[in-house]
């Protein structure tokens, strides 16, 4: 790797944490105001699908790994399944693109929905109904709606996510 690209790639990385920096506080400090139904949107699972749409699967593993770290570390409590689900979203996000779909805004919407609907049932299953903490009804309730505004996220982080990539590796569009 010649040492411009080093550099290139450093810069990529930082950026893109940023981006995540970003993100998680809006999604922490803004949007519990501007809750729907009582429901605040979560889109660190949409950011490491983008992230993995435009890097790859074991970019997006890693990245949607850091993106479930930070959600347990703002928590305070063992919620430690969101960087394993997370991780898989990026993961599968990549081996999807490149295989399969084309990276563009209609597969991060399809992509971020497919990984916000499994880390909402994943966590309703081992958070709140196995400890008798909420019944299904609730998931039907609160998860459909957190889904779908959490996935509405990527009609701003996949234009950032994809940015910052094609900034990065010029000549890279498909």
């Amino acid at each position: 790797m010649r040492m411009a690209d080093a550099r290139r790639a450093i810069v990529k990385w930082v950026v893109y944490v940023l981006l995540l920096l970003a993100v998680f506080v809006v999604q922490e400090y803004l949007f519990p105001a501007l809750r729907i139904f009582g429901v605040a949107p979560v889109f660190m699972g949409t950011l490491a699908v983008c992230v993995g749409m435009c890097e790859g699967a074991a970019a997006g593993a890693v990245f949607g790994a850091v993106c479930g770290a930070m959600m347990y570390a703002s928590s305070g409590s063992s919620e430690l399944i969101n960087m394993l689900v997370y991780a898989a979203g990026g993961a599968a996000a990549g081996v999807l693109c490149e295989n399969i779909l084309s990276r563009g805004l209609p597969g991060a919407l399809l992509l971020s929905l497919a990984a916000n609907a499994a880390a909402t049932v994943i966590f309703f299953v081992f958070v709140m109904w196995i400890p008798g903490r909420a019944d299904v009804s609730a998931l039907v309730k609160v998860g459909a709606v957190e889904v779908v505004y959490s996935t509405a996220g990527a009609l701003f982080i996949w234009p950032a996510a994809r940015g910052i990539s094609l900034a990065a590796n010029p000549g890279a569009e498909e």
